[in-house]
Parts: C-alpha cells; structure tokens; sequence
C-alpha cells in the first residue's frame, strides 16, 4: 500500500472516531460507519483529524500552520464573500481546502485533502471532491460571510 493510501484510510478512520462516515454525515445512531477509502487501505486510527472548532477569516492567503483543529477562511478584497476555506488538523498543519469558486469545471463547495499535511500540492493531483462528501464542518462560514460562488453552482 502506498503512502497515499495509508493517509486516506487514516483519515477515513479519523471520521469515524468522530462520528461520522465517509461520505462526512452521521448514520441513524451518531456512530461513523468505518470504510476505508476507494482502493482499499488501512484501518488505523488518527487521532490528529478532529472537526474544526475555531474559524479566524482575512483577505491574505492562509498561513502555512495555523491554531490546531482550525478553519482559515479567505475573504475576497472587495466582495468579503469566501474564496477558501483552509483546514488544519491537531497539529496546526494544513489539511484541506473547501473551494467556494468554479475551477477546473468543479463547481462551489468542492474540496480537497491534502494526504501530506501541511503540503497542500498533494491535495491538487486533479482530484476534486464533490461537496455532498464533504467532512462535517469543513464547509462552515463565520456569521455573515457567504460563499463566493453559491455552493453547487
């Protein structure tokens, strides 16, 4: 099993631990359904994925680290609506980003996860994630800002 592979099941189980299945919803009982990502993988536990629970906000690109288990959200200069939201992980380390904009034919609420923290290139290899897969929380924005680009659109 590759690198990737082990990082993804990794983060997999992480959503399990929380709650949550892959696909980043509850099921019936409030319990994560643990399934390893596409391709097969690892069943370890990470204990470094926690949903995010604070959210700081400017016009800057986001910082490489950052408070653990926090949300960086990138405001436009001029509009202040939400370009990206940056995730990172317990250790202060970038993990993911939610895209609130079209590119590369995806449309707003697409996301990214990075299977090298804090090296968001291994987050951007061509694949994007559809938002109705993204993990609980990922997408939330601070009291008042809304999206560049309406989510699905």
């Amino acid at each position: 099993m590759n690198q990737r592979a082990r990082d993804q099941a990794a983060f997999v189980m992480g959503l399990a631990g929380m709650g949550m299945m892959a696909d980043g919803n509850r099921n019936s009982k409030g319990q994560g359904q643990q399934r390893p990502p596409k391709g097969g993988g690892s069943t370890q536990q990470n204990s470094q994925l926690q949903r995010p629970t604070i959210h700081t906000s400017g016009v800057g690109r986001a910082p490489d680290t950052s408070t653990p288990n926090s949300i960086y959200a990138q405001l436009h200069p001029k509009t202040g609506r939400a370009i990206q939201n940056t995730i990172y992980d317990s250790n202060g380390l970038k993990i993911g980003h939610v895209d609130f904009k079209n590119h590369g034919g995806n449309p707003s609420g697409h996301w990214h996860f990075f299977s090298e923290p804090g090296n968001p290139a291994s987050g951007h290899t061509g694949e994007h994630r559809p938002h109705s897969t993204i993990p609980s929380g990922w997408d939330a924005l601070p009291q008042g800002i809304l999206p560049q680009t309406p989510i699905c659109q």
